[in-house]
């Protein structure tokens, strides 16, 4: 059985081209359609990946926008809270934020889990190693 992850992170073309360049090559409409091709034809739902961003992506107002984007699709979101790394300006959201966050998508029908959170302590989680290892390299 095949299942299909996409890298989501915002619900509109303007914060999503800030967040992935590819966004201006594959906007959400197209995206969107190659979902639902994938969806008519295997039949599985697809885990679409989000993470929250403090203040950038993590408020009510991106949660109805995400629940809107994708209600006729057979969905799952994965809330993934930003692992804090010293190079960026990005930040952690607050549990209760990411709850909020999920608790309004199950409310308008959308499946969400949130990632497990593991080796932030360490600097070994999601993003963290990657960029680690980076700056190491190009040392």
């Amino acid at each position: 059985p095949l299942v299909l992850a996409v890298s989501l992170h915002a619900a509109n073309d303007k914060l999503r081209n800030q967040l992935m360049p590819i966004n201006r090559r594959y906007p959400l409409t197209d995206l969107l359609k190659a979902c639902q091709y994938w969806i008519d034809k295997i039949g599985r739902r697809i885990t679409f990946e989000y993470v929250l961003l403090a203040g950038i992506n993590d408020n009510l107002r991106d949660a109805e926008e995400l629940a809107n984007l994708l209600g006729k699709l057979l969905a799952n979101v994965n809330l993934i809270p930003f692992n804090p790394v010293a190079q960026t300006n990005f930040q952690k959201p607050t549990k209760s934020r990411v709850n909020a966050f999920r608790r309004h998508l199950e409310s308008k029908g959308i499946t969400v889990t949130i990632r497990e959170e593991k080796g932030g302590d360490i600097a070994a989680a999601c993003g963290q190693l990657r960029l680690r290892e980076m700056n190491k390299n190009s040392d």
